[in-house]
């Protein structure tokens, strides 16, 4: 999916006076994974708040919130590996 792309501030990033577009997958994840349930108006009920995973050790529970919240927004997870130490490794595709 294109869309507009935003900088490591998650501001719209600009190239050479436009607004930059590009592929939005990897984006989109990282805002999904972020964002908490209630920080986006537009969709209150969407995020997975993964801050709030640490210190948490109910992994399996972690992993059906990710995959129901992808589902939500029409990605469609390959691969989803997280491991004792916390570390997400994640692959998806729109559907």
């Amino acid at each position: 999916m294109i869309d507009v792309q935003l900088d490591t501030e998650i501001d719209i990033l600009i190239k050479n006076g436009d607004i930059a577009i590009g592929e939005a997958i990897n984006q989109d994840i990282l805002l999904l994974l972020s964002y908490n349930k209630g920080n986006l108006k537009q969709y209150p009920t969407i995020g997975v708040g993964i801050y709030n995973m640490l210190g948490d050790n109910d992994i399996n529970s972690w992993k059906r919130n990710i995959r129901e919240e992808c589902n939500k927004i029409g990605l469609l997870l390959e691969k989803l590996v997280i491991s004792n130490n916390g570390l997400i490794e994640l692959k998806a595709k729109y559907k």
